[in-house]
């Protein structure tokens, strides 16, 4: 290994360091205690380091069009969240969300794929140390812990604390075929995080564990020659997932019962509830173009209307959708969407092109992994979107996927000539170990 070699490679495991310890320090905040400060300060530092890297104008220009469609929705949520509640509280959440997002981007652009996962995995592995030490140093919990599992955590949250270890283990799934770490304490590490998780007690968390863990089965299937049939268990099992969803919906009562067994029935009840409210209370412009951050802010119209069918029942109303695909419509509205539809879509599709390449484990797996494992948990909670810690991870995710699928390469090849001029390497990973 030469010198610039090792160099890159120790540029990327402190990068690596610093992504886990901001994940560390994310994860028991809420965006109002949140110090824009220094995230806006770890931002710019950032921005110096991974401007050394770009060394051309197609390296500039490559990197402009990486972020134009998180730019696109910065200036929609900005235009409809001043549209709805001008103010500076509105002002503060936008670029709170956008300071941590890009963080989380530069983070991963500096560090590549590979030592962007290993930070995650990192991160939440302490998050998880250190719940358990709070359980276990304090005796009087011992009794609620086996009865119902870690009931809080680090992050003072249940649902925070098991998303936080689902995300760190899809990330240690990812590293787990490349050769650059021990194995050994990768699995050590996705074992442990498995536990915590399952400990939780969250029944959506064992759902997505379990889905996770299908999808990286059949991952590894479709690398070998039973490929056809990985490709035909993915469809049936996709398919058969998105008839339960709807049966899910469909009936509701039926579904609240199967949740009793579990001692989830009045959550979820409330959750229908809830849903039903937000959706009845978007009105023509929130639906095609969102509500930015307001929909959940105090004194918010949107909010009493969505909150009024559970307070008449005596239930303390909501302050977040719990679902990460009504959170999203709520803030983008129908064109919010469509460009983030976009952006995977396109980081999906460019996966499918490393799947023949064995050595290249992560660039196929990962984004896929990620992608089942948010898409479940989703469905009954909204942690990705609401909380500092998942911002951090968006950001992290989009900057490892996004950069390396080329998003230019959906536009017309006469308007990519004009732009770049030519090809540009800009998309392959910066510092990530080949």
């Amino acid at each position: 290994m030469d010198f610039n070699n090792r160099s890159r490679q120790f540029q990327g495991l402190l990068a690596s360091i610093g992504i886990a310890g901001l994940w560390f320090f994310l994860l028991p905040q809420v965006s109002d205690e949140l110090n824009f400060t220094v995230i806006a300060v770890v931002g710019a530092v950032l921005c110096l380091a991974l401007a050394q890297q770009l060394r051309s104008a197609e390296d500039y220009k490559a990197l402009l069009w990486l972020l134009a469609p998180f730019a696109f929705l910065l200036i929609l949520t900005l235009t409809t969240s001043f549209f709805r509640m001008p103010g500076f509280t509105a002002l503060r959440e936008v670029l709170l969300v956008a300071a941590v997002f890009a963080a989380g981007l530069l983070f991963s652009r500096i560090a590549g794929l590979h030592f962007a996962l290993l930070g995650v995995l990192l991160g939440s592995s302490a998050g998880a140390v250190f719940s358990w030490f709070l359980v276990l140093d304090d005796s009087s919990s011992i009794g609620a812990f086996l009865e119902g599992g870690i009931l809080t955590g680090f992050a003072g949250n249940r649902a925070i604390d098991y998303v936080s270890a689902l995300m760190g283990i899809a990330a240690g799934l990812s590293l787990m075929r490349t050769t650059h770490w021990s194995r050994f304490g990768i699995i050590s590490l996705v074992g442990f995080l498995a536990l915590t998780l399952i400990s939780s007690g969250s029944l959506t968390g064992r759902v997505a564990l379990l889905a996770t863990f299908v999808a990286v089965g059949l991952l590894v299937l479709s690398q070998t020659r039973f490929q056809a049939v990985a490709a035909w268990s993915a469809l049936a099992t996709g398919i058969l997932g998105s008839i339960l969803l709807i049966l899910f919906f469909v009936f509701q009562g039926r579904a609240v019962a199967i949740a009793s067994a579990f001692s989830k029935s009045d959550s979820l009840e409330a959750r229908f509830l809830s849903w039903a409210a937000i959706l009845k209370a978007l009105d023509p412009a929130g639906i095609v173009f969102g509500y930015g951050t307001t929909f959940w802010q105090e004194g918010s119209p949107a909010r009493e209307a969505a909150n009024e069918p559970l307070e008449a029942l005596g239930i303390r109303g909501f302050s977040i959708s719990h679902s990460i695909y009504l959170e999203l419509f709520q803030a983008f509205g129908l064109v919010g969407l469509v460009a983030v539809g976009l952006v995977i879509f396109i980081i999906l599709r460019n996966a499918l092109s490393q799947r023949k390449v064995t050595s290249k484990w992560a660039e196929f797996s990962a984004p896929w992994i990620f992608v089942v494992a948010i898409a479940i948990q989703g469905i009954t909670d909204s942690v990705i979107v609401y909380r500092p810690v998942g911002w951090l991870l968006l950001g992290l995710l989009c900057g490892a996927f996004a950069s390396r699928s080329k998003i230019i390469e959906v536009l017309p090849a006469k308007i990519k000539k004009r732009v770049l001029g030519r090809s540009t390497d800009f998309a392959s990973e910066s510092v990530a170990p080949r």
